[in-house]
């Protein structure tokens, strides 16, 4: 390369360094040279591949790029660069921002008056990928959007930043990777990135705005950025921000559960379901499905053989989805002779469990956080009696957690479950262990409790 664009280099998951010299001609020439490199296995809980693999990171200092100038020599110059192409293309045509002052003149505070432009921003415009313009990285103007109806992640994110400007609230363009949790923190490139979100600081709060699917819950974080490095990009340049990741207790499933049953092994089931944070994006699909397509997603959810829906609401309110249904399974329960066979927990839980890999070389890995917890009330039918329960199960890993506690209180069963599985890198050592408590707990989820007929 010109020895005047000070080409850079780091190196991930490389021991040897790069061989920097000049040749004759005065141009820099950097030399990496790699052999014998180990194959990389694609197994289960593994931290992501872009960690794993050798990689060999090259930027320019200076660069001249569709003629635009800019530097990576750090972040901050990065930023530069890419707030000087936001110049200029925040103008918004007369009627927008007459209607933005109309929808949001009389809110009382900031968040207000974010959310209702946010849910503008989702009626007005969708999500459309876009390369053009300087090899897709500068955005295309707010009046484009504006008047075309659609853009891709940075054409979006520069007309929600320019509509919050016209009513005096500042926001920051964030450029993000989906792939990648961590940027390199001292070296500046571009393509370390793939997606833009926007920034909102507010009075005591920040607020992170997914422009590209403004269907999502006005602030929520989604799986894709949780917990991710992103830059910060405003007048005074670029600066490394981490985007906050939800506690893995908050990514909860909570189902409280009601079964009635009679002697022919009908039940009658109420399940009152409530989905928080990642736990619920994982069910949006379910809730913008159609009314028959949602009754046969809540059956998948459930164990509950030969089972109709007669009543299934589902409601959204901010990060959490809640579910209400009464369903009728006309085989729940497994007769012979006197006894009934009836299953603890009715929440069809489909655990992959892969084997056990003797010989793993790598720390296991669990990327995302969560937590179920059940309160499960089975009520007894008449005429007959309690013969035998499950045992209660504790399980305490440095990984996970899990109890099942069950309790007889007159003619009901009441069983409690609590699975907490925690993200992290954890020791090789300990992936077996991982794999045989996963196992106790899908045994624990399908034990059953036996009843006896009495008359």
């Amino acid at each position: 390369a010109p020895q005047e664009l000070g080409i850079r280099y780091t190196l991930k998951n490389i021991s040897q360094p790069a061989e920097v010299y000049k040749n004759k001609a005065g141009a820099q020439v950097i030399s990496l040279e790699m052999t014998d490199i180990p194959r990389v296995k694609k197994i289960p809980y593994t931290r992501p591949i872009y960690d794993r693999v050798p990689i060999a990171y090259f930027a320019p200092s200076l660069f001249v790029y569709y003629e635009t100038q800019g530097s990576l020599s750090n972040w901050k110059e990065f930023g530069m660069w890419q707030f000087g192409m936001l110049r200029g293309r925040d103008a918004l045509p007369e009627d927008i921002r007459n209607e933005i002052h109309q929808l949001t003149d009389s809110l009382g505070d900031d968040r207000q008056k974010v959310e209702a432009i946010y849910n503008l921003l989702g009626k007005k415009t969708r999500y459309v990928a876009i390369l053009f313009g300087i090899g897709g990285q500068r955005p295309a103007s707010a009046i484009d959007v504006c008047s075309s109806g659609y853009g891709d992640c940075k054409g979006l994110t520069n007309f929600m930043r320019a509509m919050l400007q016209e009513v005096g609230i500042t926001s920051n363009y964030t450029t993000i990777s989906t792939r990648n949790r961590q940027l390199l923190k001292d070296f500046a490139s571009v393509g370390q990135m793939n997606h833009v979100i926007l920034q909102v600081p507010i009075k005591n709060d920040t607020i992170w705005l997914e422009c590209t699917n403004p269907q999502l819950p006005f602030g929520y974080v989604h799986g894709d950025i949780a917990g991710h490095d992103a830059i910060e990009v405003s007048r005074a340049g670029g600066r490394l921000v981490h985007i906050p990741a939800y506690p893995d207790s908050t990514n909860l499933a909570r189902n409280q559960i009601r079964l009635q049953l009679d002697g022919s092994g009908i039940a009658d089931i109420d399940v009152s379901s409530v989905f928080y944070n990642l736990r619920m994006e994982s069910r949006i699909p379910v809730y913008k499905m159609g009314r028959d397509e949602q009754k046969k997603a809540i059956l998948r959810m459930l164990y509950a053989p030969q089972a109709e829906i007669d009543k299934s609401e589902f409601k959204m309110e901010g990060p959490v989805l809640s579910l209400d249904a009464h369903v009728r399974s006309k085989n729940y329960t497994t007769a012979t002779g006197k006894r009934l066979f009836v299953p603890v927990c009715p929440i069809r839980r489909d655990t992959s469990i892969p084997a056990v890999d003797e010989e793993r070389l790598e720390d296991f890995y669990i990327e995302t956080g969560y937590c179920d917890e059940d309160e499960i009330i089975i009520t007894l039918p008449e005429g007959s009696e309690i013969e035998a329960t499950p045992s209660d199960v504790i399980i305490n890993e440095s990984f996970a957690s899990f109890h099942s506690i069950i309790k007889r209180k007159g003619s009901q069963i009441i069983i409690t479950n609590r699975l907490l599985v925690k993200s992290g890198t954890y020791d090789q050592s300990s992936y077996s262990r991982f794999i045989e408590f996963m196992k106790k707990v899908n045994t624990a989820y399908g034990q059953k409790v036996v009843l006896k007929k009495i008359n």
